[in-house]
């Protein structure tokens, strides 16, 4: 029963990092070349999230093999496969399974990535490319609509009162 587990679990792996790393790519891809835009706070409320830029700094050092251009899209690129290892490695090195258990290590990434994002809405928000307001964003369609509405019925009380 171990060694099917064991199996399973390497089977998995085998499976599972190949098919995630050709997702990622294929989402690299068409952000890249489609301008879509993957984030989920930028498409629901305009504003962009702590993690915004990553995609097209990966972008730029896989595709571009540009490190410079990578840490203007967003500086703490690299944080993510820092933490993959942290989180795939944790029982196989006692390094990581310090770091994964130390509540301060974890405390201390947050404040860096919060501190990185408020320093990068101050330079980029919201006019500039990587912290752009995304304009098609559902809210502003909702506020839109709304505002518009509500115009639309302003207008006719008016045309009815001054009748």
């Amino acid at each position: 029963m171990k060694n099917r587990i064991f199996f399973l679990s390497k089977l998995s792996k085998l499976i599972l990092l190949p098919l995630l790393f050709i997702i990622v790519v294929f989402l690299l891809f068409l952000s890249r070349y489609f301008n879509i835009t993957l984030c989920i706070s930028k498409i629901v409320l305009g504003v962009p999230c702590p993690g915004c830029g990553m995609t097209r700094a990966w972008y730029s050092v896989i595709i571009d093999h540009s490190i410079k251009e990578a840490l203007f899209y967003h500086p703490l690129f690299i944080l993510p496969v820092v933490i993959f290892f942290i989180l795939f490695f944790k029982r196989k090195f006692t390094f990581f399974q310090k770091l994964y258990s130390n509540n301060i290590f974890w405390l201390s990434l947050l404040i860096i990535i919060l501190v990185v994002y408020i320093f990068r809405m101050f330079l980029y928000f919201p006019y500039n490319e990587p912290l752009k307001y995304f304009e098609n964003s559902f809210l502003m369609k909702i506020i839109n609509f709304l505002l518009t509405r509500n115009v639309n019925v302003l207008y006719n009380i008016k045309q009815i009162t001054s009748l």
